[in-house]
């Protein structure tokens, strides 16, 4: 093979595919990379909304103004312990979000 008369040209040849083949892999790692990054700004993005929304419904539920009306003191003692439960079952979730939000930063 060293005493072919091409055998210079064709190792330029393949030194050449080899360098643009690793180039390419080069390139596909860094668009993984960025198209991972792209998809967990979206996750954090989605959960994110999620949250808002569940923070602005509680919000409301939470500067509800019946609580001034004494009847049916049972039920509001009720519905305040299952609204406790809610924000305390929901606190993980919140700091999940905070955390990736910051990670993200």
């Amino acid at each position: 093979a060293d005493g072919h008369s091409q055998a210079a040209e064709v190792a330029a040849r393949c030194a050449r595919i080899v360098e643009r083949r690793e180039a390419l892999v080069a390139g596909a790692a860094q668009r993984r990379r960025r198209l991972q990054a792209s998809k967990q700004l979206q996750a954090f993005w989605r959960d994110a909304d999620e949250v808002q929304a569940w923070i602005k419904d509680k919000t409301q539920v939470a500067t509800d103004g019946s609580y001034k009306d004494p009847t049916n003191l049972r039920g509001k003692i009720k519905n305040h312990d299952a609204f406790m439960a809610e924000l305390a079952a929901n606190d993980t979730r919140v700091s999940v979000v905070q955390q990736t939000g910051a990670a993200l930063v």
